[in-house]
This record gives C-alpha cells, sequence and structure tokens, in this order.
C-alpha cells in the first residue's frame, strides 16, 4: 500500500469509506428521476394536447372518451 500509485490508493480508500457504492447509488437514483421526468413532460403533453382539441369535432370527442 505504501508503494502503491495515489490513485490506487485513492480507490481502496472510497471503498472502504463506501462511497463508492454512495456514488454509483446517486448516479442510479439521479437516471430515474431524469426517467421520471421525461415522462411526467410527456404525459403533461399529452394532456394539454387532449385539454386543447377537446369538443372540437365529433370524432375527437370520441376519441377523448374512448381514452
Amino acid at each position: 500500500m505504501a508503494i502503491a500509485p495515489d490513485a490506487n490508493r485513492l480507490q481502496l480508500l472510497r471503498e472502504v469509506a463506501g462511497t463508492k457504492v454512495y456514488d454509483e447509488k446517486k448516479q442510479e437514483s439521479e437516471a430515474i428521476l431524469a426517467e421520471t421526468g421525461m415522462k411526467i413532460e410527456l404525459i403533461l403533453i399529452e394532456y394539454f394536447w387532449m385539454f386543447c382539441h377537446r369538443g372540437t369535432s365529433e370524432e375527437n370527442s370520441g376519441f377523448i372518451k374512448s381514452y
């Protein structure tokens, strides 16, 4: 350990301290949040489209009712 390169010592220290697991879980959580944000955005777009096009024609009204 005393003669190991700094990068190896830092990696070992992070593993022992548990920060490596924390960083991995943080990245996973951030990916899930980004995916959820995109889904919310798509839902809002669909909602506003339906809101703006409600009752404009019989065809659209039937579509919205079936949705």
